[in-house]
């Protein structure tokens, strides 16, 4: 997991350096990266479809960036997500 988070960090950094230089449209590769890490944080089976736009793209990672954040509390907390998304503590 803090893979996970570091490699989100890492877009998260090179989507910001896009919009400081002013790119409305965030290349393919790097959309194509983030699908694959928010698809990642929401252990989703497949990757989502991104906008285009470099703002709305990192709004998609902040919110991956969250859920990983909360997945690894809960883990430290020892709370197990069950298949159906929900939570059950460990014993």
């Amino acid at each position: 997991m803090p893979d996970l988070v570091a490699a989100l960090d890492a877009v998260l950094f090179e989507l910001e350096e896009l919009n400081v230089r002013r790119v409305a449209v965030a290349p393919a590769s790097c959309r194509q990266r983030v699908a694959e890490l928010v698809a990642d944080a929401g252990r989703l089976d497949a990757a989502p479809e991104l906008p285009e736009l470099v703002t709305a793209i990192m709004e998609r990672v902040f919110e991956a960036q969250e859920l990983a954040v909360l997945r690894r509390r809960r883990a430290g907390w020892g709370i197990e997500e069950t298949p159906a998304g929900g939570a059950a503590r460990s014993r």
